[in-house]
């Protein structure tokens, strides 16, 4: 199961003004991606991602000192190769200096608690590395790993929100 940390976790909906350091947090992990250099796409990309329905659903971790420490969003899409896979967990981030200590966990917990209230039978993420793990802990299971056209390796994995996780 994953440990919960003292952050509250909210819609990102219901904080607007935390869309931009939310957007931050992902340019400094991911701008450097080919076309994702710009702060200004990741700005537009965490808005869009700011609504209350699916698929526009991002949750965000406000620290005591209510500052966005981390943030995840679903989203209808995510690989092309398996466009029959919907919903996709994406833009899962924690602070640099926070990793480890149940962000993470707080905002899957969130999430999964609000996709099986909403009618999601199951989520999917695809990710690698030291990630696989993390998601793992939050009791999902692992359904391929995939060689990609681009000859990167993801590791897809899936839950069913609201079935109980194991330990």
């Amino acid at each position: 199961m994953c440990d919960s940390p003292t952050v509250a976790v909210h819609l990102l909906a219901d904080r607007p003004d935390l869309v931009v350091p939310v957007a931050r947090l992902r340019w400094q992990e991911w701008g450097t991606e080919p076309g994702r250099q710009d702060l200004r796409w990741w700005i537009d990309v965490t808005g869009s991602e700011a609504g209350r329905t699916a698929p526009h659903v991002a949750f965000v971790a406000v620290s005591e000192a209510d500052e966005a420490v981390g943030a995840v969003s679903i989203a209808p899409a995510d690989l092309p190769e398996r466009p029959a896979l919907s919903p996709w967990v994406v833009g899962m981030i924690v602070q640099a200096d926070r990793r480890g200590s149940g962000i993470g966990g707080a905002l899957m917990s969130a999430l999964q608690q609000w996709a099986a209230v909403s009618g999601i039978s199951r989520l999917w993420v695809a990710t690698g590395g030291p990630a696989v793990e993390f998601y793992r802990r939050c009791g999902w299971t692992v359904a391929e790993v995939l060689d990609r056209d681009n000859g990167e390796q993801a590791t897809i994995l899936t839950v069913r929100p609201g079935e109980p996780t194991r330990s």
